[in-house]
């Protein structure tokens, strides 16, 4: 017997491929959507100069937080958080931002 039918005859099946796992996961959205709420709220503490920063972090946060959940596949809160961006933008622009 050769070596080569041999090991045809003995060799063991490749283990069946494990299943990609996400680079996200809804522990990442939470996190994100939780340090851009407490962004979002430090705004009012602030010193004028020190909101400017706050409202980047928020928004950075948020955006984070929508680039998890659209990969997660969750469209709804996709939505709702694409509306707090919103939200927190205009609030920026009417309380905060220098006219």
């Amino acid at each position: 017997m050769s070596l080569l039918r041999w090991w045809r005859r003995h060799r063991h099946p490749a283990p069946p491929p494990q299943p990609a796992t996400p680079a996200f996961s809804v522990v990442d959205l939470l996190k994100y959507e939780m340090q851009a709420e407490a962004a979002y709220h430090a705004m009012y503490d602030a010193p004028r100069a020190g909101a400017k920063d706050c409202y980047d972090d928020a928004m950075i946060n948020l955006a984070s937080a929508i680039e998890v959940a659209d990969q997660l596949g969750h469209a709804d809160v996709v939505s709702r958080l694409k509306a707090r961006k919103e939200h927190v933008r205009k609030v920026y622009d009417s309380q905060f931002r220098r006219v």
